[in-house]
């Protein structure tokens, strides 16, 4: 909440509070299910306290909004009883419960059965179903492989992908090799440049793509298993 106040604070001091342009200035992602109460949050302080109706601040909310979903385990997929939220945040529950609403009279007319319905809706079963609030209230959902969000679309949140599939896509999580190679492992880092014949894999991975022809070198592998000895050679004197 407070960043979200925050935001919208500095976009009242640049932009005033014509808000149509608000998703021009700020994206937001939901990184997983943890921070997802941030979309009624976020129509909260639009409706209430800068008092646009209700069309044009979900409108709004689902253009800042973009979903990541990094595992299909369980765990990843929050469910929050309705009993915490109608104790701890009444009015966030009363904006889920008009998000839940909105999204069964949509998905009714798009031709979805009582109990799809009540499957796929952010409220059922007692629960808030943050994910499925993710997906109805983003405007962009993503895996993080080509993998893992095939996975998405054909099994985890297939019903979904059917409704809305141009709002999937994926990201594919990346690591920096300056940080996560070169500073962490230097002894793979300077047998690679040693095999490349130069540097130039710290800022363009692909170069790396000529060492597999060196995949079979009895030599190479030999002074591959060399690193990773001393490797774990120092991690044992450390511990």
């Amino acid at each position: 909440s407070a960043s979200l106040q925050n935001i919208v604070t500095n976009y009242i001091r640049h932009h005033g509070t014509d808000f149509s342009r608000f998703a021009d200035f700020n994206a937001i992602q939901l990184n997983d299910t943890h921070p997802v109460i941030a979309i009624p949050e976020l129509l909260r302080i639009l409706i209430d306290e800068q008092q646009l109706d209700w069309d044009a601040a979900w409108q709004i909310s689902c253009q800042v909004f973009a979903y990541t979903n990094h595992t299909i385990m369980a765990e990843a997929l929050e469910k929050w009883d309705i009993g915490i939220f109608q104790f701890l945040f009444p009015r966030i529950m009363q904006i889920i419960e008009k998000i839940d609403g909105q999204f069964r009279r949509e998905v009714r007319q798009r031709g979805l059965t009582e109990n799809e319905i009540r499957t796929m809706s952010p409220l059922g079963d007692g629960k808030i179903h943050m994910a499925w609030l993710a997906i109805y209230g983003s405007h962009s959902v993503n895996g993080v492989a080509a993998m893992h969000t095939r996975i998405l679309k054909e099994v985890t949140l297939k019903p979904f992908f059917q409704l809305w599939p141009n709002r999937f896509n994926s990201k594919t999580n990346g690591v920096t090799p300056r940080r996560w190679l070169k500073v962490c492992n230097p002894g793979l880092s300077a047998l690679l440049t040693d095999l490349a014949g130069n540097a130039d894999w710290l800022t363009d991975l692909s170069q790396l793509g000529k060492l597999k022809s060196l995949k079979d070198d009895d030599q190479v592998m030999q002074r591959l298993l060399e690193v990773k000895r001393d490797n774990k050679i120092r991690l044992a004197r450390y511990l």
